[in-house]
């Protein structure tokens, strides 16, 4: 009698036990075709994701210098992840492998894989600061099926030893120590003659910004774009040899870092450089090209008028204007923007600027122009006649670019000095 009521115990505890294998099975599963349709987006660019478009948060994730690994997407790592543990969960529930022999071995794994989903979530909370919908529910996922796999290690009484532990911790600080070390920068050209020309606004198959008047009339992408630098928002010399365009937003965390990466290429070239400024608001309140309205982007419409406004003012003034606004981990205050926009005009209020004409027309230009350059993430940059979109870069990678595309070269120090 007893040994019937303990066998049948037994036969309970394996039962429980198994469920946790199978729980492991599920969750892996699910995790590996969320991983799947990520590494399918990756492909194609990031594109494709229902419900993640331009300025969401899955753009700021997948377009980040992070989500690739020596090149790789990150992704092929988990859908390799979750292919083993798949498999290997199957085979040992259905005892097509051994068990006992197996399983510290996949368990060390899986730990290995816990501490590289762990990383991720950091980087998404801390580094970039927007989180992907898709890629939490994976890496959720991934925790669930871990901890099933886990459980049913320590229900059975095996043990990882030190040796796979040292393993474990080794495997995974050398992924995070590579993807620190050798994370790419991010910067996708695209030639203008791969843009459509029935994509262009304006007559002549051209976009002309500003009235054509004296001063200075400037071209872009092969003739497509001009403007007049002296009538347009612009940092750097309006005399400079070298101009350049760059399409940003206010409220993009990518912008932001592009704007001190700028800032050091007119250090290093001076005079020689410009940058012509135009807003791309991804808030569909004054940019008819935006079909979601994210709330990271909130009142982005509103930053880009107070800065337009203080343009049209009065074109020196926009420089310090520009970089006090783009200063920081985030904007500041619609409330401090405006505040700051009025003690900068010093005269008359912030509502008479954002009604000049002008800076509806630049908002159009702007609008046009990322229309032109087939939509897609932001910030970009026009340069010469290639379009680069640059969700993260370095100043190196910025100045290589610019100097392999345009020819500039930096200039002396004593030269900076004069």
């Amino acid at each position: 009698m007893d040994r019937a009521l303990h066998s049948k115990t037994n036969q309970k505890a394996k039962s429980k036990n198994q469920n946790f294998l199978t729980l492991a099975l599920i969750f892996s599963l699910a995790a590996f075709l969320i991983s799947g349709y990520l590494l399918w987006s990756a492909a194609r660019d990031g594109i494709g994701l229902a419900g993640c478009g331009e300025g969401s948060g899955c753009d700021d994730v997948m377009n980040s210098r992070w989500s690739l690994w020596l090149g790789l997407p990150v992704s092929v790592f988990a859908v390799g992840f979750y292919v083993l543990m798949v498999v290997c969960t199957f085979a040992v529930r259905a005892r097509r492998i051994d068990g006992d022999r197996w399983l510290p071995w996949m368990a060390a794994g899986a730990w290995a894989a816990g501490i590289m989903i762990l990383w991720f979530v950091f980087l998404q909370a801390a580094v970039i600061r927007s989180f992907c919908i898709y890629c939490l529910a994976d890496h959720a996922l991934g925790f669930l099926a871990i901890g099933c796999l886990t459980l049913y290690t320590r229900r059975t009484k095996l043990r990882l030893g030190l040796v796979r532990i040292v393993l474990v911790v080794s495997v995974a600080a050398a992924f995070i120590a590579v993807h620190i070390i050798a994370a790419p920068s991010q910067m996708d050209v695209v030639d203008i003659e791969e843009v459509e020309s029935e994509e262009v606004q304006g007559e002549g198959g051209t976009i002309q910004i500003g009235p054509a008047a004296r001063s200075r009339i400037v071209q872009a992408l092969d003739k497509r774009v001009s403007f007049d630098i002296y009538k347009i928002p612009c940092i750097g010399s309006r005399e400079a040899e070298y101009v350049i365009m760059e399409l940003f937003d206010y409220t993009c965390s990518h912008c932001r870092d592009l704007h001190k990466n700028l800032h050091h290429a007119l250090e290093r070239y001076g005079d020689q450089l410009a940058v012509v400024m135009l807003p791309v608001p991804m808030d569909m309140g004054c940019n008819p090209t935006v079909q979601v309205d994210y709330p990271k982007h909130k009142n982005a419409c509103a930053y880009a008028k107070y800065g337009l406004a203080v343009c049209a003012r009065g074109r020196d003034l926009f420089p310090e204007f520009h970089d006090w606004l783009m200063t920081g981990k985030t904007v500041t205050t619609l409330e401090k923007a405006g505040a700051k926009a009025e003690a900068v005009l010093g005269k008359g209020t912030i509502a008479d600027a954002v009604a000049d004409p002008l800076v509806q027309e630049w908002l159009n230009a702007g609008s046009a122009l990322y229309k032109l350059t087939k939509f897609g993430g932001i910030p970009k940059l026009v340069v010469g006649s290639k379009v680069v979109t640059i969700p993260r870069t370095t100043s190196e990678r910025l100045f290589e670019f610019l100097e392999s595309t345009l020819g500039i070269q930096p200039v002396e120090n004593d030269e900076l000095k004069e």
